[in-house]
This record gives structure tokens, sequence and C-alpha cells, in this order.
């Protein structure tokens, strides 16, 4: 099992040396508009480690029922105050797709959304990519993974997690295959892939038959079942692997300190890389 608890740990105290650039205290703003018992578990983390980094962390909430029109409108309103980050806590209500995210200042979008709908994410503009997309490519570095050439099946198109994370494997030189929910035969994908990232959603999903043995297995997904939190792949695929992640304790831990890690990139876009 990937230490991902040391790899955060790591993260963690290069992000406090960078703090103390700082003369003043940063603040970062979530939009939240959908609850639920994994979105308090997301925003507490990400509450937690602010105050760890002396960073302040601005919650505001919408209503559930909040139209596509508010939200850009608040969105907006946020490009202009005096905030330095924005995170639109994710999954958005039903019924509310994903098109105001477009409108967060590049210089201020903590999630990359900008630069997905923009279609640039080149190696060299991965400074404020998606955290979670981040993450999963750290847990490859950390165990000295050789992207080059390598099969690597991605089980998720979301803006958020697949795409950029499928990018981000492109400019390693690695072949993706990016799979969804409406992928035939998921299992055809998976059993020719050196590594599989999972981020469905879908408890065990990924079973020991679906994989050849030596796999390396990226645990994305998250979903509280009966008051626990577990993840896509199912404990006998974990036996196949070489190497894997664990939910909890796994991607995640990694993907909140990258959150402030994306602050720091904005923060330097904004007002250079020397602070007074």
């Amino acid at each position: 099992m990937i230490d991902c608890k040391k790899i955060a740990n790591q993260i963690i105290r290069k992000l406090k040396a960078r703090r103390k650039k700082f003369l003043f205290e940063p603040e970062l703003t979530i939009v939240v508009c959908r609850f639920s018992p994994e979105i308090e578990i997301f925003v507490k983390n990400k509450i937690n480690l602010a105050k760890e980094l002396s960073i302040n962390t601005r919650i505001l909430k919408l209503p559930e029922k909040v139209t596509s029109k508010t939200l850009t409108t608040k969105i907006l309103e946020l490009n202009s105050s005096s905030t330095n980050g924005i995170i639109v806590q994710l999954p958005l209500p039903k019924g509310l797709d994903t098109k105001p995210l477009q409108y967060i200042a590049p210089e201020k979008d903590i999630d990359g959304f900008s630069l997905a709908n923009q279609g640039k994410l080149s190696y060299g503009e991965e400074l404020l990519a998606s955290p979670t997309a981040k993450a999963a490519v750290k847990v490859l570095e950390s165990i000295d993974f050789n992207f080059e050439g390598a099969n690597c099946c991605v089980i998720s198109h979301s803006i958020l997690i697949g795409r950029p994370l499928a990018q981000m494997l492109l400019n390693r030189n690695a072949t993706v295959s990016v799979c969804h929910a409406y992928t035939k035969d998921l299992a055809k994908y998976t059993r020719k892939a050196d590594v599989v990232f999972s981020a469905s959603g879908v408890p065990s999903l990924i079973k020991g038959n679906m994989l050849r043995k030596g796999v390396v297995l990226v645990d994305i997904g998250t979903k509280l079942v009966n008051g626990k939190l577990v993840g896509d792949i199912s404990e006998k695929a974990q036996r196949k692997a070489s190497f894997f992640t664990s939910v909890p304790g796994g991607v995640g831990l990694i993907t909140v300190p990258l959150i402030f890690e994306n602050l720091m990139n904005a923060l330097e876009l904004q007002f250079g890389e020397e602070y007074a």
C-alpha cells in the first residue's frame, strides 16, 4: 500500500515554508451549494489544513436550488473581490451543470476548471491544474513509476478528474484510455492497463478478475456507505496489485495539500514570486 500520508506531509512541510513569504493572510473562498455527509468531510478537511497554514477560509453557502445564473453572478462577484482563490465544491446539485465554473478568473481558479474548459493543459500549464489529478500523478511519482509508454486506464471523464488527469498522463508520454459510466466491457480496458485510476464513486467497481497481476491501482473514488468512506477498488483487486492506494487514507490525503499548493501558485501569479 502506498503511504499517501507520508506524501501529504512532505507537501505540507513545503507549504509551511512558502507560507512564511506572505506578510498578509491569504483567503480561500469555498462555494457550497449542495449538502451531504461526504461534502461536509471534504470541506472540513480543507478548513482544518487552512487553519494549520494560517490561511483564511471563507465558506459561501448557496441554496441547493440555486440557478446557473445566480451561481455565475456569485462567481463574477468573487472574481472582483479581495479573495485569492475560489473553489466551487463538487458535486453540484442535480440539474445544475458546471458551465458557471468556466467564469472563475484563471488566476483564482484553484480547481483548474478554466484550464480544462479552454483545453489548455500542456506540461508547462499544470501550475493550477486539478489538485485531484495532480495527486494521482504524485502517487505514481512517489514509486518512481515510468510513465513513458505505460498503458493507463482512467475511469472518469469528468472535468475535475478524468479529463485533466488524462491530459497530464499524455504530457508524460503515457498511452491513455478514458472510460466512464457508458463504457461497454470495462474489463477489456482494465485488463490491458499497467495502471488503473478509478474515480467512479461506485464501491468495489474494480474486481480482481478485471486486472492483470502486478497492476498499479490508484483509487480516487469515494462513497459513504453505512457511515464508512469506501473506494472503487475491491480488496481482491488490491491483492492483484504491485502498488495500490486505499480509501480512506489515500489520494484524498494528498489532494487537500495540493489545493493549498495551487493557492500558493495562484498568489505568485497575482503578486509575483517576491512578497513585500
